[in-house]
């Protein structure tokens, strides 16, 4: 039985309506397609605007850090104090280029600890003098 077309008024047979179904459902799926696309050109730009936020950021804190350290100077530290070999208590002094007093002190466990592999709670520091 042939069926009116509401909107052109026309009759339809089968073969049409079946036509006009799977138009419709390809058309949907095209839509779909292309609103997702859309969706991820938008987050894409997003993402690609953060990292370059993000790269800014950086290169600034690279930028401060070398000023920082162009700033700085190396210095002449004397460490003393013991430090425990097996059994024995057993004296050091050594002279250190380090940035400041705190670091010196890092260099002289980092030392110890490679030559003689002597751990940080068995190393005990006196003085840390700077040398002019």
């Amino acid at each position: 039985m042939p069926k009116k077309n509401p909107k052109k008024g026309k009759e339809t047979g089968p073969e049409e309506e079946t036509k006009r179904k799977k138009s419709k459902g390809r058309n949907k799926g095209k839509e779909k397609g292309k609103e997702k696309a859309k969706e991820e050109t938008k987050t894409e730009a997003k993402m690609e605007s953060k990292k370059k936020i993000e790269k800014t950021t950086k290169e600034k804190k690279k930028k401060t850090k070398l000023k920082k350290l162009k700033k700085l100077k190396m210095k002449e530290f004397r460490v003393s104090g013991k430090f425990m070999m097996g059994s024995t208590l057993q004296k050091f002094k050594k002279e250190v280029r380090a940035l400041s007093e705190k670091r010196a002190r890092e260099k002289i466990y980092q030392d110890l600890g490679s030559k003689h592999r002597v751990r940080r709670s068995r190393v005990l520091i006196t003085t840390v003098e700077e040398i002019p």
